[in-house]
């Protein structure tokens, strides 16, 4: 199970955590980051919010997604603090891993 930091980062501390993220992670207003993944049809971005949905109940963190045609949102940011922690860099380094290999 992932273990998860407590602490809610400044933006400060959040804007040098987001420049280790793989391109394409846009941190917006200090308080989430937010990723589109360009799918090519909505069957693709299915099976993509399913993948993702696996690994966030495997690590007990979820994003916010939101499916449209050929695109995949998501939003991550820790609901329970109302902006971001360490364990919400952790989980964009992990879809990253899932969908890029990287």
């Amino acid at each position: 199970m992932h273990t998860q930091a407590v602490n809610r980062l400044s933006t400060q501390e959040a804007t040098t955590l987001a420049q280790s993220l793989q391109p394409g992670w846009e941190l917006v207003g200090g308080h989430h980051l937010k990723r589109v993944y360009d799918t090519g049809s909505f069957s693709r971005g299915l099976a993509l919010v399913n993948q993702v949905g696996a690994l966030a109940d495997r690590i007990n963190h979820h994003p916010d997604v939101y499916l449209t045609f050929k695109q995949v949102v998501f939003e991550i940011f820790s609901h329970k603090l109302g902006g971001l922690t360490e364990g919400d860099f952790d989980l964009a380094r992990q879809i990253d891993l899932l969908v890029l290999g990287t």
